[in-house]
């Protein structure tokens, strides 16, 4: 699809596609998210370990993008995120109205994600990006940059640039955003003051807030998003 000609019915094609894909994405991350963050329902609940939140989260994202980019990469190249979409542009991989039709289906895709796993999953939803952790805003802003920049490349090097590898490339980015996550969920994509079942006089040993999700997963915004997301 990527190096399909821009037609009326090839652009509608891919942004069906971003949506639905990026739907599935977010929705098995957010879900993740949500399942992690929320307590069983009783007042003397035992927090769980921050170690295992993170790593649940990280999984959570990591695999549902392996999995939706290597089910949609044939169909519209498993983008699911505005700064994959731009960086595949500026490099030649998109033509520029598809990359804005995909561009506003992933942000619809990705909202859409979050509505039903709001509607469907008990509790407030826990899935948001902030910073914490102690981590200032030019902080945050750098670790986002190089974490997106190294996803990015990731993708480039493995999905755009063919190989005989090529087919493996989903595993690649699942890797890589698990990784993305792993590094980055305790100082940029933190929520609460505290756990939602969290004792109030048991203060969180790592900083003010927990992690707890994001609304981009990679990605942007996915980011991180991101987004979005590949």
């Amino acid at each position: 699809m990527l190096k399909k000609p821009s037609t009326s019915r090839n652009d509608i094609v891919a942004a069906l596609g971003e949506f639905v894909g990026t739907f599935l994405f977010l929705f098995f991350s957010f879900a993740g998210t949500q399942i992690a963050n929320t307590g069983p329902p009783s007042t003397d609940a035992i927090p769980l370990p921050n170690s295992a939140n993170l790593i649940f989260i990280a999984l959570a994202f990591g695999m549902s993008l392996m999995a939706n980019v290597w089910a949609f990469y044939r169909v519209t190249g498993g983008l699911f995120n505005p700064v994959v979409a731009i960086a595949l542009f500026l490099v030649g991989g998109l033509p520029p109205v598809r990359t804005v039709v995909v561009i506003v289906a992933q942000f619809l895709g990705g909202i859409a994600a979050a509505g039903v796993v709001s509607a469907l999953f008990p509790g407030p939803m826990t899935v948001a990006t902030t910073l914490g952790g102690g981590a200032s805003t030019v902080q945050g802003l750098f670790i986002e940059m190089f974490l997106t920049a190294e996803l990015v490349f990731v993708i480039i090097m493995l999905a755009a640039e063919k190989h005989k590898a090529t087919y493996l490339a989903p595993i690649g980015i699942g890797v890589a955003f698990f990784l993305a996550e792993l590094v980055a969920r305790d100082d940029t994509e933190k929520l609460r003051s505290e756990k939602p079942f969290q004792d109030k006089e048991s203060p969180n040993p790592n900083g003010d807030a927990f992690h707890n999700g994001a609304t981009n997963g990679h990605h942007v915004t996915n980011g991180r998003p991101e987004s979005s997301e590949v």
